[in-house]
């Protein structure tokens, strides 16, 4: 019973207190909680316009602010994205959307994307929208939408295919054959292109005839920068006669975004027409550029021509002729009285390809026009041979004037750690028609390698005028401990335009450094006591005291006396290294005899090193036995040492004697050194 009411009196005390605070919170139900208000999300407010580059990974970081009391709760930052082939970016679906928990009141959280920049996108500013969906803690849903700009540049060269060589088998065509044609394309981009459709045409039954059912080749990919090859087969009618005959070229192909490029040009084939007519003239040792020529470039063009007929020629005339594109430096036309049957003459012309022009394979014609004589008559012939220059202009036709670095030197091949060097710079004004100002130059090198002696890291320059250079010279010093490697120096170039806009680029300098190479090598330690015909020993000690390996090191001996096992070859010694190198000789005459040993070892760029250390061995006769005094009576024989016992004794000890000596000087030498060393 007394059990039973302390029950209850328990359950009443906690009755009563639960009962206020269920009935405080019935009270409060009409208040109005801060925190339950609706939530307002902003995007970048007081924030920096994000600057990306084509073709790097961006981290784009979205600053979401909660400009209301109200806390917002799961929300979610989505990209709104209307055309995926205009959009800067990548769009990879699982990384489309990010999720935060909750944003309070008046707080701030950022939403990271990552996304890869497209290699060809237009360089410019995107504006980019956003969706954020969001509920608050009452429970109520909010989707709003904002935008954020970003800023893509894009440096990349786009892709261009271009024919950079072609190789014929047996360097020409035959009339009547068919034979392999290789064109060499190359991508002088900086994108990868795909899909690649290398397409001939300008087929005709009487001339160039396709030597299979296939015109078209393809290319699966090729890098920015890089080549591959096409084969195609390909006839001389039979009727064709001597000269430079071209073809169709067409070349279809993707970048990795699937953007359709098309190049259209021409190739120039030569035929062998022999057998058909006699050929009077012949072209040898034909040389012009190979590779791409840039505009307002000079290339040249010569060749020797032959009499390969059997008439006398008079009035004979080359010109060379490379239409309005191509334009001649030196003279067009050359005259000679004749050449007779056999004689050859050479011939070199100068051209350029002229500002602005496409880039393309332009055809330059080679001409001569002679008089043959037939009795009394005279007749006008000519013969004509055509070459293909690849032209690309680099000029710069975007108006925006730019500064490369176009040449530097530093007086060699390389610098040494530790040593000052000059270092001059040429800074170019691609641009020929606006001059830049109020050039800013800083210098930066890899691992602070390279300090500057009695000047800043930061130059100035007034102004550079349009297509033209400005050089800058300055002293660098290596580091001490720099190691053997080749560091890049950036050049940060900021500038201005006519216009006053401020405009930036970044060039890079390469310069090996190499460490000095030093070996120290010690003074022979020779006996001072030896004799004609008894084994010397000779002792020396090095030490590589530089920071650079030493290579390939080989030690022998040179003297007046018999050499054993004069060659030693160490190999590498590694910089703090040491060793030891000794040599047995043997006196054959007495007095001071000569002798060297000669060190020979490479650095670590090849160069070749040879020390020699001189010696001197002073050599006696071996002292003659004792000779026994007549007048003094034999001795009994006895047991012990007999007389030739006791000159090799002597020997023996005389031998030990030096090898003492020669002991405790290298001991008190190392003893020294390590004194010096504490």
């Amino acid at each position: 019973m007394k059990n039973s009411f302390l029950y209850i009196l328990v359950f009443i005390i906690i009755l009563m207190g639960v009962y206020p605070t269920s009935y405080a919170v019935t009270e409060t139900e009409t208040d109005v909680d801060p925190y339950m208000g609706s939530p307002n999300l902003v995007i970048g407010r007081n924030t920096k316009m994000p600057i990306f580059k084509a073709g790097e990974e961006a981290r784009l970081a979205i600053p979401i602010e909660n400009t209301n009391v109200g806390t917002a709760r799961n929300v979610i930052v989505t990209p709104v994205i209307d055309d995926p082939n205009s959009y800067p970016f990548d769009i990879d679906e699982m990384a489309t959307k990010r999720r935060i928990h909750e944003i309070n009141g008046h707080g701030k959280e950022e939403a990271v994307f990552y996304f890869k920049v497209k290699s060809n996108v237009e360089g410019k500013i995107y504006p980019l929208k956003f969706n954020i969906e969001c509920t608050s803690l009452s429970g109520g849903s909010f989707n709003q939408a904002d935008t954020v700009n970003v800023k893509i540049e894009n440096n990349l060269k786009i892709p261009s295919l271009q024919v950079n060589k072609v190789s014929i088998e047996g360097d020409a065509l035959t009339s009547g054959r068919t034979k392999s044609v290789t064109l060499h394309i190359e991508n002088t981009g900086d994108l990868t292109v795909k899909d690649v459709d290398v397409r001939l045409g300008g087929f005709s039954n009487d001339g160039l005839i396709l030597g299979s059912t296939v015109d078209t080749q393809k290319i699966k990919t090729l890098e920015g920068g890089k080549q591959q090859s096409v084969i195609f087969k390909i006839s001389a009618a039979s009727t064709m006669e001597d000269g430079t005959y071209s073809l169709d070229l067409t070349m279809d192909y993707k970048d990795e975004y699937n953007k359709v490029y098309k190049n259209e040009t021409k190739i120039y084939l030569p035929v062998d027409g022999a057998g058909l007519k006699e050929t009077n003239f012949s072209f040898e040792n034909l040389t012009y550029p190979g590779g791409i020529v840039g505009t307002n470039n000079d290339f040249k063009i010569s060749f020797d021509l032959k009499n390969v007929g059997n008439a006398e020629t008079e009035g004979l005339q080359v010109s060379i002729d490379g239409g309005n594109e191509i334009l001649p430096k030196s003279s067009p036309v050359r005259n000679i009285k004749g050449l007779p049957p056999g004689e050859s003459r050479s011939f070199e012309f100068v051209l350029f390809a002229k500002d602005g022009i496409e880039s393309k394979n332009y055809p330059v014609k080679i001409n001569v026009a002679y008089d043959v004589m037939n009795g009394r008559s005279k007749t006008t012939q000519s013969i004509s041979q055509y070459v293909g220059i690849l032209v690309n202009d680099q000029g710069d036709k975007s108006g925006v004037p730019k500064i490369i670095i176009d040449n530097y030197d530093y007086n060699g091949e390389f610098v040494k750690a530790g040593e000052n060097f000059p270092l001059n710079i040429s800074f170019f004004n691609t641009n020929k028609g606006s001059a830049v100002r109020n050039v800013k130059v800083s210098l930066s090198a890899d691992e602070g390698v390279f300090s500057p002696v009695g000047s800043s890291s930061s130059f100035y320059i007034g102004e550079i005028s349009a297509g033209g250079r400005v050089e800058k010279s300055l002293i660098l010093k290596p580091k001490i401990d720099a190691s053997y490697k080749t560091y890049n120096i950036a050049a940060d170039i900021e500038y201005e335009d006519h216009k006053g806009e401020k405009l930036a680029a970044k060039e890079v300098i390469s310069i090996p450094v190499i460490q000095e190479t030093k070996l120290l090598i010690s003074d022979a330690e020779v006996p001072t006591e030896n004799l004609v015909g008894s084994a010397v020993g000779v002792t020396m000690d090095f030490y590589n005291v530089g920071r650079a390996l030493i290579r390939n090191l080989m030690i022998r001996t040179e003297g007046d006396f018999e050499i054993r096992d004069g060659s030693l070859y160490i190999g590498n010694l590694e910089a703090g290294k040491d060793n030891y190198y000794d040599v047995t000789v043997i006196p054959g005459k007495t007095g001071n005899l000569a002798g060297k040993v000669i060190f020979e070892y490479d650095n670590e760029i090849g160069e070749h090193y040879a020390i020699e250390k001189e010696f001197q061995i002073q050599a006696m006769e071996m002292p003659a036995p004792p000779m026994p005094d007549p007048s003094m009576e034999m001795p009994k024989p006895q047991q012990g040492l007999s007389m030739k016992a006791w000159i090799l004794m002597s020997i023996f000890l005389l031998g030990i004697g030096g090898v003492g000596v020669v002991w405790r000087k290298k001991r008190k030498k190392k003893l020294e050194e390590v004194t010096a060393d504490e």
